[in-house]
């Protein structure tokens, strides 16, 4: 508005030429609104008698003044900032305002300022520094769409995940650079086209909820999946040797589909398990080292305990009951089949309960009512399978007492011998999930 005015009304309405010093003062009293917080429109018109306005028109205009606007900081923002950092979210300020105003609300909302990087740098930066630049600042003023989107790549470049929050038309180059694009529902229709989520209010604190809530998600997914790989691979093997040294299935096809029937259906209570409070608080990511870890600790331990049931049902239960083995086969086989599809019941709720949490479950961490009442509803509805018309569907026999008084013994063997493994397994690797 200076560069194309030269003149400006002074106190009292006297129309005044626009010299250096006037503008000096301007621009002084400009930076002084900017420095409250304020942003500044500078106003100016020039009187048209015949009423021709041209593209000339638009020079030699009289400044008249300011209109100055003020945004109040949100009472709840620094607290969210402050939060969010807690819980390992960076906080990083990319804006088109100038460096004065810029500062003021940065201080206000508790983000550093002692470096700014002005937009104008920016273009005269390779893509080396720019890396550099964004992990040392956290305000980036007098931007241009360009210049955010430039940011926003490079962080990603770092290996940084960029989650870009904006409300105008100036954000939309960034936000598709972004991994995650939030805007809020009163932001201009194509931000709103252009972002994955879309917030119901304008508060901070929502992001640091979603972050949470995500992280949770993430929580509860990888524990299923360390859960039944752990569990599946330990049965595989248990597999393997089972018919290595017995003639006949150890397990039949239709008793293995049902079991992980059941399973599964218990599984779906896992997204609503608790999640401990130190695991939401840092980004989590992805880790297939850490899920080979978990299978070929746990796994192989559960085999040794099918192993154990292995030798209890061939030296002792099915003997006991049906004679000798060459005496009648089919009796053998069906009663080793029942003993072992329910022994898994047991091993597989507790391998539930044990991944779920780094601490002692059921002593110093309990699992969400849903997880426990799915379990538990899972481990009833298995051991008592042989005793209904479904069982003898599948090919089932009632279970002896006796087996079913060694039961619980095998489990908390198992119980106990996950302890010490998790317990090794987090004094070598420090985390569970």
């Amino acid at each position: 508005m200076l560069a194309i005015s030269n003149a400006y009304e002074a106190e009292g309405g006297i129309i005044k030429e626009l010299t250096p010093r006037a503008v000096n003062d301007i621009l002084g009293l400009t930076e002084w609104y900017s420095s409250k917080g304020m942003r500044v429109l500078g106003v100016a018109y020039k009187p048209v008698s015949d009423g021709n306005v041209t593209a000339e028109s638009e020079f030699g205009l009289i400044f008249s003044g300011f209109i100055v606007f003020l945004d109040p900081i949100k009472e709840t923002a620094k607290d969210a900032v402050e939060k969010l950092r807690e819980h390992g979210v960076g906080v990083k300020v990319l804006t088109g305002d100038n460096e004065f105003v810029t500062e003021y609300v940065c201080e206000g909302i508790g983000i550093s300022v002692d470096e700014v990087l002005v937009g104008s740098n920016i273009d005269k930066m390779d893509d080396a520094s720019l890396k550099e630049a964004v992990e040392k600042v956290d305000v980036f003023v007098r931007l241009t769409p360009q210049n955010k989107a430039h940011i926003v790549t490079a962080l990603r470049d770092n290996g940084h995940t960029v989650g870009l929050l904006g409300d105008g038309i100036n954000d939309v180059v960034a936000m598709r650079a972004a991994d995650v694009s939030i805007s809020v529902d009163t932001a201009a229709d194509i931000t709103k086209e252009t972002a994955d989520m879309i917030l119901l209010e304008k508060d901070l604190g929502i992001l640091r909820e979603g972050a949470v809530e995500g992280r949770k998600v993430y929580a509860n997914t990888i524990k299923y999946v360390k859960m039944t790989s752990s569990a599946n691979f330990g049965y595989m093997i248990s597999l393997i040797i089972a018919t290595i040294f017995f003639d006949f299935e150890p397990m039949t096809s239709m008793q293995i589909l049902v079991f992980n029937l059941i399973v599964d259906i218990s599984c779906i209570a896992i997204p609503w398990d608790k999640v401990e409070d130190y695991y939401v608080k840092q980004p989590r990511k992805w880790d297939s080292v850490s899920l080979k870890n978990i299978f070929t600790r746990f796994g192989p331990l559960s085999t040794m305990t099918d192993i154990i049931t292995f030798s209890l049902l061939t030296f002792m239960i099915c003997p006991m009951f049906v004679g000798q083995y060459i005496d009648d086969p089919e009796a053998y086989a069906a009663l080793f089949q029942t003993c072992w599809f329910v022994e898994n019941f047991w091993m597989q709720v507790q391998i539930i309960h044990i991944l779920r949490t780094p601490k002692v479950p059921f002593f110093q961490s309990w699992a969400s009512k849903p997880v426990l009442f799915a379990s538990l509803m899972a481990l009833i509805v298995g051991t008592l399978m042989p005793f209904t018309p479904i069982g003898s569907f599948l090919g089932m026999v009632a279970m002896p007492w006796q087996f079913m008084v060694f039961l619980p013994f095998i489990g908390l063997s198992y119980f106990i011998a996950a302890y010490f493994v998790k317990k090794e397994y987090l004094k070598k690797f420090g985390e569970l999930l």
